[in-house]
């Protein structure tokens, strides 16, 4: 499972193996969460990340698929914004650029080699940039 604080703290992701991708609410001052939406991902979530504005939620698969959710804080709710096929299976690890231009996922090992690739994101797709194979594990 994955864990992932909005980065100004008010909002919590969770996934891991329930299929959903939920956003939660956190009140610091009688320290509850409040589930505020829920997404289908396709397959069990591997990892996921807040864009560095807290806007996007990048979110992970064990079927070789990254999304793009877009959160309105208004309606606090989810909407998708993009979803890319990665060429390869269990897509675990993502992470943002600073400027939440950039997203970069890493493979796991089990299918074919391991890499972290870099897309570029618009707003509303995801074009591939970078790639570095990490080499076999063994």
């Amino acid at each position: 499972g994955f864990t992932g604080w909005s980065p100004d703290g008010k909002y919590l992701i969770t996934g891991g193996g329930s299929g959903e991708l939920d956003v939660y609410y956190f009140n610091n001052l009688n320290e509850t969460l409040t589930l505020k939406d829920t997404a289908s991902v396709t397959g069990t979530e591997l990892g996921g990340a807040w864009s560095s504005y807290g806007d996007f939620i990048a979110c992970t698969s064990d079927n070789s698929e990254v999304k793009i959710y877009s959160f309105d804080r208004k309606t606090e709710k989810l909407s998708l914004a993009t979803s890319k096929t990665i060429e390869t299976a269990n897509v675990h690890g993502v992470s943002w650029s600073k400027d939440s231009r950039y997203v970069s996922v890493a493979n796991d090992v089990t299918v074919g080699n391991p890499s972290v690739r870099i897309y570029w994101f618009t707003g509303n797709s995801l074009t591939q940039v970078a790639i570095v194979n990490l080499g076999s594990s063994g």
